[in-house]
């Protein structure tokens, strides 16, 4: 696809959102909290439409060649937060130098402290929480496989 394909692509899609959230404000609420909840529900469909679009380019293309496709974790060195102030309730949205790895285990978040230390938090599974529960003996007293 050429480059003016693209950009009229990307006009397209500007117009169709402007005019969506334009019709949203218009006919939908009361309030700013009103309107940033019914975004959100926006926002939702959205990324649940651009997945099941994505997965289907996938499974339409022949991936075998690229063999990392497929993969049993998610790597990223930059995310995206967005967050809903509490006092104000407006909306940000910020690109965060973040380093994010995620398995069946949970998720890993790296970054570094003001003072530039390395630092990680990471968000277990209930898988993971459950395998150290057996780890260390408060698991369920019975055996894991038939004998």
């Amino acid at each position: 696809m050429n480059r003016d394909a693209i950009s009229e692509l990307t006009q397209d899609f500007t117009l169709f959102c402007n005019h969506a959230l334009a019709k949203l404000a218009d006919d939908h609420t009361q309030s700013y909290s009103e309107l940033i909840g019914l975004w959100r529900i926006l926002h939702s469909a959205y990324l649940e439409a651009v997945t099941i679009n994505l997965q289907q380019w996938a499974d339409k293309y022949d991936l075998a060649a690229v063999e990392c496709y497929y993969s049993d974790q998610i790597e990223a060195d930059l995310i995206t937060a967005e967050i809903v102030d509490n006092n104000t309730g407006k909306l940000y949205r910020r690109q965060l130098p973040v380093k994010y790895f995620e398995t069946g285990n949970g998720v890993v978040l790296s970054g570094e402290t003001i003072e530039g230390n390395s630092s990680e938090i990471a968000f277990l599974s209930e898988a993971a929480l459950a395998k150290l529960n057996d780890l260390f003996g408060k698991g369920p007293d019975v055996p894991h496989c038939k004998t």
